[in-house]
């Protein structure tokens, strides 16, 4: 079992990816400091856990019933981690632009039930320039007042090798991977203007599983 914790910050770009078209600019260019705020994908805190378990049932055998069934191994990795930062978007006459934030709760409490993550009541659009459409001033909203939604997955496996000769040995292995069907949720849509803002249109891999074998000689 092992826990992790990360903490990084940036202002003009602040993004583990080198990608130009992914960093985030600033709001203000003379003024980068006011965008001081979490790395884009950073994850605040990570618990992950391993354990093998032999089955002992029938182990000790030495007959067929015992070759078929006896020996089997479950393994299994567990992974649970916060959400990433979030920066709430108003599109406007200049790239990058954010809202103010109101203050109070930005999440709502049964947003696994509605899919609405956001509460739009929290935020406030900033006023722009009739003619560029250019915010007149920075936005308050900053992706260290908010996160995405977290993440939990337990992948499960299970597998023997048998004896086919003395140089010869089969390996039967299953998988399955987020065996609990645990949704891994999407982040939610950050542009204000979006019909969906707030809301999570999607989520990441479900169970899956695979069968395999090998055969070593």
């Amino acid at each position: 079992m092992s826990k992790g914790w990360a903490q990084q910050g940036g202002d003009l770009v602040g993004n583990f990816n080198s990608s130009v078209g992914s960093y985030f600019a600033t709001q203000d260019f003379f003024d980068p400091d006011i965008d001081m705020s979490p790395l884009s994908g950073e994850v605040r805190h990570r618990v992950t856990g391993t354990a093998i378990y032999e089955i002992p049932w029938l182990a000790d055998r030495k007959d067929l019933l015992g070759n078929i069934l006896g020996g089997w191994q479950i393994s299994g990795v567990v992974n649970f981690r916060t959400g990433e930062p979030l920066r709430i978007d108003q599109p406007s006459g200049m790239g990058n632009s954010r809202p103010d934030y109101n203050g109070g709760n930005q999440v709502f409490d049964d947003w696994r039930d509605t899919m609405l993550y956001l509460d739009r009541s929290a935020y406030t659009l900033v006023p722009t320039y009739p003619i560029t459409r250019a915010t007149a001033r920075p936005g308050t909203q900053n992706a260290s007042q908010l996160q995405g939604p977290g993440r939990r997955r337990v992948d499960v496996s299970i597998g023997k090798s048998f004896n086919l000769g003395p140089t010869m040995r089969l390996q039967v292995r299953a998988e399955s991977f987020n065996a609990f069907n645990w949704r891994q949720y999407n982040n939610p849509v950050t542009n204000m203007t979006n019909p969906n803002f707030g809301r999570i249109t999607g989520v990441a891999s479900t169970r899956t599983g695979q069968i395999g074998l090998r055969l070593t000689f």
